[in-house]
């Protein structure tokens, strides 16, 4: 560098005259110097590696929106592929009439053909294992459906048959009626438990609720569904030994209700002891959800759910007491 040949110059000629003092100051000059150029050198190196990863980060970036934009493009391209592929421009369905007492709900249903002969072509709804026969009616082919109200419904494809020629379009309808139609109800012990040993009765333990019993009703169509009544139910070995009234007055908010609930309960030893909050609709449909199982051995101790569980959606039944809906 241009530094060191000048240095080497001015200390030949130092030397030269003998000068000891003036050349140890030029030492400490140039060394000063060197250690200014190395400070530089560093933050150039140091602001390149920002830089550099500046750059790195920018690149990924523009890597990713543009995987994105391309999947988009792809995701764009074979849907319009899928739509001028189909046979039809058209297809949706809705749900109609709900019949509780015969467990079932309309499901109402058209299809728009992009191509056919109002006086030839036939259209069919494929509804399980059954071809459902669709109606013409101004440009649409409409059906009417039954189908199960606590079941899954899948309705795969329809059918276009014009003399021996047959078509086919794929839907992949599938769907819940339960789950999108039919209230859903969740119970649960806010308060604590406590278990000990009947001070009266030999081989009899105890189990003291201390607390509030919650009970939460949720719908999407709440108005269809009104509340006539909540019990408390409790069962010894499966077997119903007490049924307590909740009075309705205790909604604390919309569809939610708070029972202050301080109960005793005794249980022989080597028995289980369930408690159900039970709701019942007008319509006719009984919601039963689990809130407590107090477990006992044969020598009085307590076992697994210890009297407590979290919040738990309700079973559903008729008022005739048949299972239409369990919750595993």
């Amino acid at each position: 560098m241009w530094y060191w040949n000048l240095s080497e110059k001015l200390l030949e000629e130092i030397e030269e005259k003998g000068n000891l003092q003036m050349k140890e100051r030029l030492k400490n000059i140039l060394l000063a110097i060197n250690t200014l150029l190395l400070v530089i050198c560093l933050v150039q190196i140091s602001n390149l590696k920002v830089e550099l990863k500046n750059m790195k980060s920018n690149t990924g970036s523009q890597l990713s929106s543009i995987q994105t934009n391309i999947n988009n493009s792809y995701s764009y391209i074979e849907e319009t592929l899928e739509k001028e592929a189909s046979i039809v421009s058209n297809a949706e369905w809705e749900f109609g009439k709900m019949d509780i007492e015969a467990r079932t709900v309309e499901v109402k249903a058209y299809v728009i053909p992009k191509e056919y002969q109002p006086d030839v072509t036939q259209a069919f709804f494929i509804c399980g294992d059954e071809e459902v026969p669709a109606k013409y009616n101004n440009g649409k082919y409409e059906v009417t459906m039954e189908v199960p109200l606590f079941e899954d419904v899948s309705i795969p494809s329809v059918i276009f048959k014009e003399n021996e020629m047959i078509r086919t379009e794929s839907l992949d309808w599938i769907f819940n009626p339960r789950n999108e139609l039919l209230p859903v109800v969740y119970a649960y012990n806010a308060g604590s438990v406590s278990f000990g040993k009947s001070k009266d009765k030999e081989n009899t333990g105890t189990w003291i609720f201390s607390g509030d019993l919650e009970i939460d009703i949720a719908a999407r169509l709440m108005d269809e569904f009104e509340v006539e009544k909540i019990e408390i139910i409790r069962c010894i070995d499966e077997k119903e030994v007490e049924r307590i009234d909740v009075m309705l007055n205790k909604m604390v908010a919309h569809n939610r209700y708070l029972y202050n609930w301080n109960p005793t309960y005794e249980v022989p030893y080597g028995s289980t002891q369930d408690i159900f909050a039970e709701v019942t609709m007008q319509c006719g449909l009984v919601y039963r959800a689990l809130i407590s199982c107090c477990g006992m051995d044969e020598h009085g101790n307590p076992i697994e759910d210890n009297g407590a569980l979290g919040s738990m959606e309700a079973s559903i039944y008729d008022t005739n007491g048949n299972l239409l809906y369990n919750v595993e």
